[in-house]
């Protein structure tokens, strides 16, 4: 159930300067999402800066602080791809038998949340639920192995936005997340770019 490791992957972040220099005194980062649907990590997109980009100007609140992107070259031997189909049926599993167990009862999806998750992963029920069950397919796959071995990341392609142009399956504002769960795989660096507030 692990990905096809080992893979190399140069993703990017989003964040303030403020963060970064935290980061590089503590050692810690704050993840760049508000609503962490894949569970804890640092959030980077996969390919080039341009949604990191946007991420850090849209953290900037009434000109406080500076946008960065952090570049990260990513050495992964041991990580959950949820574009590869076996992965995902093993998480479909993992669903269906919480909820035989009861384990997602006391959450809640309303009306609302059912109708926003047709546009946007984002909402509070379905994210609460992606993310327990995440967590317990990560905890699953970890005990599994003799030396209970860290799942380093979790890969999973974002399939936003709308027809990139009418009579397209390209959807414009897709994009490949990996959520980097272990320090220890990741060369971090401040990205030479100015990142320019619009």
């Amino acid at each position: 159930m692990f990905g096809a490791g080992p893979i190399s992957i140069k993703g990017f972040l989003g964040t303030t300067l403020s963060k970064w220099k935290s980061f590089e005194g503590e050692g810690s980062l704050e993840p760049i999402w508000d609503d962490l649907w894949l569970g804890e990590g640092l959030y980077f997109f996969d390919g080039g800066p341009s949604y990191a980009r946007a991420r850090a100007v849209s953290q900037i609140v009434e000109g406080q602080d500076r946008p960065v992107i952090i570049s990260a070259e990513l050495t992964l031997d041991n990580y959950l791809d949820l574009a590869d189909l076996d992965a995902r049926k093993f998480v479909k599993e993992v669903f269906e038998q919480m909820k035989k167990l009861g384990e997602l009862d006391d959450v809640k999806i309303t009306l609302w949340d059912r109708f926003l998750s047709i546009f946007r992963p984002f909402s509070f029920g379905c994210n609460e639920i992606d993310e327990r069950v995440i967590g317990k397919s990560i905890s699953l796959l970890e005990e599994a192995t003799h030396e209970r071995k860290v799942i380093q990341a979790i890969r999973w392609v974002y399939p936003g936005g709308g027809r990139l142009f009418k009579g397209s399956w390209i959807w414009s504002s897709s994009t490949v997340i990996v959520v980097l769960r272990d320090l220890n795989c990741a060369k971090l660096r401040l990205y030479p770019e100015e990142v320019h507030q619009r």
